[in-house]
């Protein structure tokens, strides 16, 4: 593991002056970068909601979550969906289970399903199976998108076919 340090003097090296800040690991100043980022989600040109989602998933705050998933029920752009959904995965509260299960459901873009069916493999909660198995066994669905929820399936029950 790395760590980064800040220190103005590197020539006069203590151990106290030493300390991991947040700004070096993830590049952002934090508490004005989460604010900045949220209004970009909600308010800034595509790209800048997109650029958004993914710095709230850096910092990885849960402050963020509520924000994250507006985007991914309301926003129209998909890669913004699939980069809040890629946050939602770093920041790691399995509370969003239910709305990722809303979006494998509901929404109208493959690619943004397939990246929340994903999700649900990162969080490796049983509690995902049944919104997995109903989009495995819809023939309804794109074989794309049935592919990504049978795999999901078998990685979250502890093995791969």
């Amino acid at each position: 593991m790395v760590i980064l340090y800040s220190n103005e003097n590197l020539s006069s090296f203590t151990q106290s002056s030493y300390k991991p800040t947040r700004e070096l690991l993830f590049g952002l100043s934090v508490n004005n970068d989460i604010d900045t980022a949220i209004e970009q989600l909600q308010k800034g040109a595509r790209e800048d909601r997109k650029s958004a989602a993914i710095k709230l998933g850096r910092i990885r705050d849960p402050k963020s979550i509520p924000f994250l998933l507006k985007a991914i029920r309301e926003d129209p752009f998909p890669m913004t969906r699939v980069f809040a959904i890629q946050s939602l995965t770093w920041i790691a509260d399995k509370s969003v289970i239910p709305d990722l299960a809303d979006v494998i459901r509901g929404d109208q873009d493959d690619l943004v399903r397939i990246t929340a069916i994903e999700a649900m493999v990162s969080f490796k909660s049983r509690d995902s199976l049944d919104v997995l198995y109903e989009t495995a066994h819809n023939l309804r669905n794109p074989k794309k998108v049935v592919t990504a929820a049978s795999l999901a399936i078998g990685q979250i029950r502890g093995y791969s076919r």
